[in-house]
Protein backbone atom coordinates (compact mmCIF):
# COMPACT_ATOMS: atom_id res chain seq x y z
CA UNK A 1 0.00 0.00 0.00
CA UNK A 2 2.73 2.17 1.35
CA UNK A 3 4.70 1.52 -2.31
CA UNK A 4 1.85 1.83 -4.34
CA UNK A 5 0.83 5.24 -2.67
CA UNK A 6 4.43 6.71 -3.09
CA UNK A 7 4.80 5.63 -6.76
CA UNK A 8 1.47 7.64 -7.27
CA UNK A 9 2.56 11.04 -5.44
CA UNK A 10 2.47 10.44 -2.43
CA UNK A 11 0.81 13.33 0.10
CA UNK A 12 3.47 16.06 -0.65
CA UNK A 13 3.28 18.27 2.45
CA UNK A 14 0.96 16.56 4.63
CA UNK A 15 0.78 16.48 8.34
CA UNK A 16 -2.37 13.68 10.36
CA UNK A 17 -4.05 14.78 13.36
CA UNK A 18 -5.07 11.54 15.26
CA UNK A 19 -7.98 11.63 17.50
CA UNK A 20 -7.15 9.64 20.52
CA UNK A 21 -9.42 11.12 22.95
CA UNK A 22 -11.77 9.08 24.96
CA UNK A 23 -14.51 9.19 22.78
CA UNK A 24 -12.52 7.69 20.38
CA UNK A 25 -12.70 4.35 22.27
CA UNK A 26 -16.19 4.06 23.35
CA UNK A 27 -18.09 4.65 19.81
CA UNK A 28 -21.04 1.81 20.73
CA UNK A 29 -21.26 -0.60 18.48
CA UNK A 30 -17.80 -0.28 16.92
CA UNK A 31 -16.01 -0.41 20.25
CA UNK A 32 -12.64 1.07 19.87
CA UNK A 33 -12.69 0.58 15.89
CA UNK A 34 -12.59 4.49 15.66
CA UNK A 35 -8.89 4.57 18.45
CA UNK A 36 -7.42 1.65 15.88
CA UNK A 37 -8.04 3.61 12.63
CA UNK A 38 -7.49 6.66 13.65
CA UNK A 39 -3.38 5.52 14.79
CA UNK A 40 -2.97 2.86 11.83
CA UNK A 41 -4.35 6.07 9.47
CA UNK A 42 -1.45 8.28 11.36
CA UNK A 43 1.20 5.86 10.74
CA UNK A 44 0.29 5.27 6.86
CA UNK A 45 0.04 9.37 6.32
CA UNK A 46 3.53 10.29 7.94
CA UNK A 47 5.07 7.38 5.22
CA UNK A 48 3.69 9.06 2.75
CA UNK A 49 4.80 13.03 3.19
CA UNK A 50 7.37 15.05 2.43
CA UNK A 51 10.86 14.38 4.68
CA UNK A 52 9.99 17.58 6.82
CA UNK A 53 6.74 15.91 7.78
CA UNK A 54 8.08 12.20 7.71
CA UNK A 55 7.25 9.94 10.76
CA UNK A 56 5.52 12.13 12.76
CA UNK A 57 2.03 13.06 13.39
CA UNK A 58 0.00 15.97 15.36
CA UNK A 59 -2.01 14.66 18.59
CA UNK A 60 -5.57 15.83 18.95
CA UNK A 61 -6.87 15.91 22.52
CA UNK A 62 -6.82 18.31 25.59
CA UNK A 63 -2.72 18.65 25.36
CA UNK A 64 -1.78 18.23 21.74
CA UNK A 65 1.75 17.36 20.61
CA UNK A 66 3.78 16.78 17.59
CA UNK A 67 4.76 12.67 17.95
CA UNK A 68 7.74 11.78 16.26
CA UNK A 69 7.82 7.89 15.72
CA UNK A 70 10.69 5.62 16.40
CA UNK A 71 12.34 4.34 13.43
CA UNK A 72 12.14 1.12 12.52
CA UNK A 73 9.38 -1.00 11.11
CA UNK A 74 5.84 -0.92 11.70
CA UNK A 75 5.86 -2.53 15.36
CA UNK A 76 8.65 -0.27 16.25
CA UNK A 77 6.75 2.70 15.27
CA UNK A 78 3.23 1.27 16.59
CA UNK A 79 4.96 0.49 20.14
CA UNK A 80 6.43 4.05 20.36
CA UNK A 81 3.14 5.81 20.20
CA UNK A 82 1.84 4.22 23.53
CA UNK A 83 -0.60 6.47 25.21
CA UNK A 84 -0.36 9.93 23.78
CA UNK A 85 -2.86 12.03 22.91
CA UNK A 86 -5.43 10.32 25.55
CA UNK A 87 -6.94 13.33 26.71
CA UNK A 88 -10.42 13.48 27.80
CA UNK A 89 -10.92 16.36 25.38
CA UNK A 90 -10.04 17.58 21.63
CA UNK A 91 -9.00 20.68 21.76
CA UNK A 92 -8.74 21.74 17.80
CA UNK A 93 -7.79 25.06 18.39
CA UNK A 94 -4.43 24.00 20.85
CA UNK A 95 -3.54 22.03 17.99
CA UNK A 96 -3.25 24.44 15.30
CA UNK A 97 -1.53 26.92 18.28
CA UNK A 98 1.00 24.41 18.49
CA UNK A 99 1.24 24.16 14.34
CA UNK A 100 1.76 27.97 13.94
CA UNK A 101 3.87 28.07 17.19
CA UNK A 102 6.69 25.50 15.47
CA UNK A 103 6.05 27.30 12.18
CA UNK A 104 7.44 30.30 13.71
CA UNK A 105 10.23 28.29 16.37
CA UNK A 106 11.22 26.79 13.45
CA UNK A 107 11.64 30.03 11.37
CA UNK A 108 9.54 28.31 8.30
CA UNK A 109 9.79 30.29 5.27
CA UNK A 110 6.20 30.19 3.57
CA UNK A 111 5.83 27.73 1.20
CA UNK A 112 7.31 25.34 4.03
CA UNK A 113 4.21 25.14 5.64
CA UNK A 114 2.04 22.19 5.89
CA UNK A 115 0.01 22.05 2.44
CA UNK A 116 -2.63 19.85 3.75
CA UNK A 117 -4.19 18.48 7.57
CA UNK A 118 -5.77 15.54 7.38
CA UNK A 119 -8.41 15.41 10.82
CA UNK A 120 -8.70 11.56 11.88
CA UNK A 121 -11.45 11.81 14.31
CA UNK A 122 -15.15 11.00 14.98
CA UNK A 123 -16.21 14.33 15.04
CA UNK A 124 -16.06 15.64 19.03
CA UNK A 125 -14.47 18.66 19.63
CA UNK A 126 -14.14 21.71 21.69
CA UNK A 127 -15.76 24.93 20.87
CA UNK A 128 -13.35 27.66 19.57
CA UNK A 129 -12.48 30.94 21.35
CA UNK A 130 -10.42 34.40 20.68
CA UNK A 131 -7.10 34.81 22.32
CA UNK A 132 -8.55 37.12 25.24
CA UNK A 133 -10.80 34.11 25.76
CA UNK A 134 -10.25 30.29 27.78
CA UNK A 135 -11.73 26.83 27.08
CA UNK A 136 -13.99 25.72 29.32
CA UNK A 137 -12.65 22.24 28.56
CA UNK A 138 -9.38 22.62 29.14
CA UNK A 139 -8.94 26.19 30.47
CA UNK A 140 -6.21 26.56 27.61
CA UNK A 141 -5.43 30.13 26.64
CA UNK A 142 -4.61 30.78 22.56
CA UNK A 143 -2.11 32.98 21.54
CA UNK A 144 -1.81 32.59 18.54
CA UNK A 145 -5.58 33.55 17.83
CA UNK A 146 -6.69 36.15 16.41
CA UNK A 147 -10.37 36.91 16.40
CA UNK A 148 -11.46 40.07 13.92
CA UNK A 149 -15.19 39.91 14.66
CA UNK A 150 -17.62 38.54 17.22
CA UNK A 151 -18.79 35.73 14.78
CA UNK A 152 -15.73 35.15 13.16
CA UNK A 153 -15.12 30.78 12.14
CA UNK A 154 -12.55 29.07 13.74
CA UNK A 155 -11.33 28.79 9.82
CA UNK A 156 -11.47 31.94 9.42
CA UNK A 157 -9.58 32.99 12.48
CA UNK A 158 -7.01 29.62 11.57
CA UNK A 159 -6.33 32.03 7.90
CA UNK A 160 -5.85 34.99 9.53
CA UNK A 161 -3.65 33.96 11.96
CA UNK A 162 -1.58 31.76 9.61
CA UNK A 163 -1.28 35.41 7.50
CA UNK A 164 0.06 37.60 10.18
CA UNK A 165 2.22 35.05 11.50
CA UNK A 166 4.28 34.29 8.21
CA UNK A 167 4.00 38.35 7.49
CA UNK A 168 5.08 39.23 10.97
CA UNK A 169 8.49 36.62 10.08
CA UNK A 170 8.74 37.28 6.55
CA UNK A 171 6.83 40.20 5.12
CA UNK A 172 4.87 37.36 3.42
CA UNK A 173 1.54 35.43 4.65
CA UNK A 174 1.70 31.62 5.94
CA UNK A 175 -0.69 29.75 3.72
CA UNK A 176 -3.11 27.72 6.25
CA UNK A 177 -2.96 23.67 5.40
CA UNK A 178 -6.20 22.98 3.69
CA UNK A 179 -8.15 21.18 6.37
CA UNK A 180 -9.37 17.52 5.76
CA UNK A 181 -11.91 16.08 8.48
CA UNK A 182 -11.97 12.27 8.03
CA UNK A 183 -15.39 11.39 10.31
CA UNK A 184 -14.41 7.76 11.86
CA UNK A 185 -18.02 7.93 13.05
Amino acid sequence: LVKDAREAGGLGRSLAMCDFSGSMQSSGKNGDTPYWVSMAMGLLISELTTEEFKDTFLTFDSNPMLHRLAKGDVFEKLASIGHVGQGLSTDFQKAMDLVLGNLKASRCKPGEEPDNLIVITDMNWDAACASHQTSRYTAHSYRHVVKTSPWQTHIQMIRENFRRAGEDLHGVPFVPPRIVIWNLR
